[in-house]
Order: C-alpha cells, then sequence, then structure tokens
C-alpha cells in the first residue's frame, strides 16, 4: 500500500488543533495551582498570626502572674511588718507555690483538663487493679460487721501495714458529735479575721488552753455556681476533691495520689466510717465519720453540707498499738456548708481542725488548707465562671 504523505496544510491543522486543546488544559492547571499557592499563603499566614496571638497571650499571662504574685507577696510583707513578726522563709516559699499552682490550674484549657482526668482514671484503675490482686492472697475483709463484732484486717496498698478494725454499729455512729447540729456550731470558739487569699476570707480561732497546738481555721467565698452543680459536682469529683485532715510539714499536693482512703463501713451514702493513710517516714492515718445532708431553710432557700469527724474509741485504740512509724490521730476534722443565694450563686463555708506537732507544722497546715480551698473551687465552679484576680 502507497502512504499517503500529509501536506504541509495538514500540519498546520494538527498543530493548531494541539494549541487549541492544550491550551486551555494548560491555563486550568495554572490557575489550579495559583489557587493551591494562594490558599497556602493565606493558611500560613492565619498559621503565624494565631502563634502570634497565642504567644502574645503567653506573654500577656506570665505578667499578669507576676503582677499577682507580687501582689501577694506585698501582702504578706505588709502583714507581716503589721503584726511584727517575721515570716519564715520556707513558709514564704511555700504561699508562692500555692499561688503560682492557683495561676496555672486556672489557665489550663479544656484539652489538658481532660488529658489529666483520663490519666488519673488509667492509674486509679491500675492501683485498684494491684490491690485487688494483693487482695485475693489474703482474707477479703467485708464492708459490713459480722455478728459478733470481731472486725476484720484493713490491708493497705504499697505493702504498708494494716491494723485491726472494730466496726461501729449504727447507734454508735449516730452518738458520735455532728458538725451539722446546731449545738456543735454553738459551741465553735471564736473567730479573728487572717486575711483574704484568691477571695477566699480566712478565720483562725485561737487554741484553747489545754490544747495549744490545736488549729483551727474558718474560709467563706461567695461562689459563682449555683447550689445544684456545687453539690452534683462534689459528689462526681469526691476521690479527685477528698480532703485530707492533716499532713506532715513539706507534704504538697504533688503527693496527693500516695494517699490511700478507704470506705470502711457504709451504712447509707450520707453516712461512712472511712480512713485515710497519709504516706512519709511517719504515716500519719485516722479514722473518721464522713456525713452529708441538704435540708430547706424557712424562706426557701437550699442548704447541703459535707462533713469529716476524726473518731476514737476502745476498741479503734488496739489498733494502734504495736505499730512502728505510724501516729494515729485521734482528734480533728471540716465540714462544708453550700447555702444557696440564687439560682447562680452559693454562699460556701469551710471549716478545718485538727491537732498539730508545733507552731511550724499548724503554719504548714494553714496554708495547705487554704490551697484546699481554692482547689475545691476549681473543681467546682465551671471553668468560665471561675473568678479573675487580678
Amino acid at each position: 500500500m502507497t502512504g499517503v504523505v500529509p501536506s504541509p496544510d495538514d500540519d498546520v491543522s494538527l498543530s493548531h488543533f494541539l494549541t487549541t486543546e492544550i491550551d486551555p488544559l494548560s491555563a486550568m492547571l495554572t490557575a489550579e495551582k495559583t489557587r493551591e499557592h494562594e490558599y497556602h499563603c493565606r493558611r500560613m499566614m492565619n498559621y503565624r498570626r494565631k502563634k502570634k496571638q497565642e504567644r502574645e497571650e503567653l506573654l500577656s499571662e506570665l505578667r499578669r502572674l507576676q503582677r499577682a504574685m507580687k501582689l501577694q507577696e506585698e501582702i504578706v510583707r505588709n502583714d507581716a511588718s503589721t503584726s511584727g513578726q517575721s515570716i519564715d522563709t520556707s513558709i514564704r516559699a511555700l504561699l508562692r507555690d500555692v499561688i503560682v499552682e492557683k495561676e496555672a490550674l486556672f489557665t489550663q484549657n479544656v484539652v489538658l483538663r481532660k488529658e489529666i482526668q483520663q490519666h488519673e482514671t488509667f492509674q486509679t484503675l491500675i492501683q485498684e487493679k494491684c490491690y485487688g490482686e494483693h487482695e485475693s492472697q489474703n482474707d477479703k475483709p467485708t464492708l459490713w460487721p459480722s455478728l459478733d463484732q470481731a472486725g476484720w484486717r484493713v490491708r493497705l496498698p504499697y505493702g504498708d501495714q494494716s491494723f485491726h478494725f472494730h466496726p461501729f454499729s449504727r447507734e454508735e455512729f449516730d452518738a458520735f458529735p455532728n458538725p451539722f447540729s446546731p449545738g456543735f456550731l454553738a459551741a465553735s470558739a471564736s473567730y479573728s479575721y487572717a486575711g483574704t487569699f484568691l477571695g477566699w476570707k480566712a478565720y483562725r480561732s485561737p487554741s484553747p488552753p489545754d490544747k495549744p497546738l490545736s488549729v483551727r481555721m474558718r474560709f467563706t467565698k461567695r461562689i459563682q455556681c449555683s447550689v445544684d452543680i456545687a453539690y452534683r459536682n462534689s459528689w462526681a469529683k469526691e476521690a479527685e476533691l477528698f480532703p485530707i485532715l492533716v499532713t506532715p510539714i513539706g507534704w504538697g499536693y504533688g503527693h496527693h495520689h500516695k494517699v490511700t482512703t478507704q470506705v470502711l463501713q457504709e451504712f447509707d451514702r450520707d453516712a461512712r466510717v472511712m480512713f485515710q493513710n497519709i504516706p512519709g517516714q511517719t504515716h500519719y492515718r485516722y479514722l473518721f465519720l464522713s456525713r452529708s445532708a441538704q435540708w430547706e431553710l424557712l424562706d426557701g432557700r437550699r442548704k447541703v453540707a459535707f462533713s469529716m469527724l476524726i473518731v476514737d474509741s476502745k476498741a479503734t485504740k488496739r489498733a494502734q498499738e504495736h505499730q512502728d512509724d505510724v501516729k494515729w490521730y485521734t482528734n480533728g476534722g471540716n465540714y462544708l456548708t453550700l447555702t444557696e443565694v440564687d439560682e447562680t450563686t452559693t454562699d460556701a463555708v469551710y471549716e478545718q481542725w485538727v491537732d498539730c506537732e508545733s507552731e511550724l507544722h499548724a503554719a504548714y497546715l494553714i496554708l495547705q488548707w487554704t490551697h484546699l480551698a481554692i482547689r475545691w473551687e476549681q473543681g467546682i465552679v465551671p471553668s468560665n465562671l471561675l473568678p479573675f484576680h487580678s
């Protein structure tokens, strides 16, 4: 077959055809690349703007924290000069740590809070699993009294010394003083104003003559949340916010996860016998009654309360014998009352007392309890309602 030789006109037509088809495609690709480049530039500009804004916010927060710390230190120095007493350097440092940790918690975002909560949940599950395996190798104690009232051994994690617990009857439980009763509150001593820390007004009661080393403090504040939210969150975050009545000098909240809190008897949710062990060179221990209640006032407002009361009896004294490096506390307690003001505000009153070892120990406990009140507010009040302290 004889091949057909294309004419020059055919070449021109073919070239024109290719040019006609390729040029629009090339233009489309170029336009798409241009759009991608512009989108990338806008995204990078937004990213840089966001990072710059975050950096400016962090610098602003740093300056605010520095102002807050200087203000608190000035308050402490003024109080010291007014009373004519010098403040121990270690106590001042601890107060500074309290302020710094409070402000750090205040500025945490929701994502970080969720991560911490998830970590603590996993940690609790692991500890419970380890403790359950340890218990399975021994006689498992029941939470209810045996028929002969002989009691049972309470075993602790981490190999800490166990002890024998003698349970209380409900009649014995109800016979102990109740911090919610009017007579109990009426018997409280007078209070003098000690200062204000991040909105919490602190009052101290003078030590009685027969107990010169006892310390009793009261903290009050009007918080920005309803009594329903405060009550519900107090139960929901009980494990996280459970108070510790007494700690050794130098103890910080970073050791909180090492504290053992156990329910030994539970008559109902509002009436429990519990135990706490604070590990250290000397273990601090105490049995206490945990109570809660709620009622309506004459004007229709609601009031709820929680309390802890360290107890002692002839039966429990036997648990304290023959234990090395263990100190049992037999006097102390606390109570928290939440009184409805209106739909969005609640009056909180927190009181705590215990016998201490020295005046320095009392000073440390006062700072720890102040820290406790602040942490409780941060855990109870929604973060968007927390007050801003400049």
